[in-house]
């Protein structure tokens, strides 16, 4: 160069670093070496790799050349460097389009969790569509989620009372058959749950999952001036804000604290199923006249039509719809409902 010139040594490719980077996690201070073969073996290799599709080419193929290489001279246990691999979808704009500033449909996650909070927002994105696929913006979702948090919000602090009484063991029922049913409610969410965020990632389905268990709460409340005396209940609204905190950690957190609990909600044990809960021995069905509801039976599952037809004309309110017409068709569901079309 004709001049005093100083050597450049920061010559090598950036995928030489970000080829093997998760490995220097498990010994990030250690001047010495880049990890501790000991905690390699123990950690290595990574159990969730999650990471955009566009980086399968490049990134991934790298990541694996360099494992491969550092296993060949004994470094790390395996062969592969992640042994499964999820790639998540994009959040788009709300005209579909892919968010840049240029198209001027960028929104911005400061400001949207300043006005909606941010439990609000993650339950939207998760809520929103099944994570590896992309799905558009919502105002009217994210303004969904807001309500209902506020739901969950009301019915939590309406009986805050009896969430501060310690749980009963194998919740007995009160309501009888009422509170089977719940319980049976209760348990298949949190199996559904525990499926779904643990093997399949489907995170918008265990927000649904928990959408209908409030709805199933806010029922029995309604129609049990004794809610908060029954046992079932109030498992359901513990077990309610026990599968709440991985998608909406903060508030369910502010409300297991209103709940006199000492211990932080994120520290308690992940419910657990009952497998007896799950099974029943009767179940309810909804029995329509015109698709119109006027009454409910409970039968055993896999009643036919004909014994859920006998039992609906039993029942007052129905058997008054019937009485003098003729009975055109009838619509049956199993194990849910039966439609009676008359003229």
């Amino acid at each position: 160069c004709g001049g005093p010139a100083k050597r450049e040594t920061d010559t090598m490719d950036t995928f030489m670093c970000s080829s093997w980077y998760f490995l220097r996690y498990l010994n990030p201070r250690d001047d010495k070496a880049p990890w501790e073969q000991a905690t390699a073996w123990y950690w290595a290799p990574v159990d969730h790799y999650i990471g955009g599709a566009e980086h399968a080419v490049m990134h991934l193929m790298y990541a694996r050349f360099f494992y491969k290489v550092l296993n060949d001279a004994g470094m790390v246990p395996k062969d592969e460097p992640f042994t499964r691999l999820f790639n998540q979808g994009f959040v788009l704009g709300e005209n579909h389009e892919k968010m840049s500033k240029s198209r001027g449909n960028v929104i911005g996650i400061d400001e949207t969790a300043d006005r909606y909070g941010v439990d609000a927002l993650r339950l939207f994105e998760m809520s929103a569509g099944p994570p590896g696929t992309d799905y558009p913006w919502s105002t009217t979702g994210i303004a969904g989620a807001t309500r209902a948090l506020n739901r969950i919000w009301r019915l939590t602090l309406r009986h805050a009372e009896a969430l501060r009484r310690p749980p009963k063991a194998g919740a007995a029922s009160s309501n009888g058959s009422a509170d089977a049913e719940l319980r049976y409610g209760v348990h298949s969410k949190i199996k559904q749950v525990t499926e779904e965020i643990g093997d399949r990632m489907h995170m918008n389905t265990c927000v649904s999952a928990i959408m209908t268990l409030l709805n199933d709460l806010e029922a029995y409340a309604a129609s049990h001036d004794d809610a908060s005396a029954s046992p079932a209940f109030v498992e359901g609204l513990r077990t309610l804000l026990l599968i709440l905190a991985p998608f909406a950690p903060h508030i369910a957190e502010e409300l297991w604290e209103r709940m006199g609990q000492v211990r932080s909600i994120h520290l308690e044990a992940w419910p657990a199923y009952d497998e007896a809960a799950l099974s029943r021995t009767v179940i309810p069905f909804v029995i329509q006249v015109n698709g119109k509801h006027r009454g409910t039976i409970e039968a055993a599952p896999g009643s036919s039509e004909d014994a859920v037809f006998e039992k609906a004309r039993a029942v007052a309110t129905v058997n008054a719809q019937l009485d003098g017409k003729t009975i055109r068709k009838r619509i049956f569901v199993p194990d849910r409902l039966l439609n009676i079309v008359v003229g």
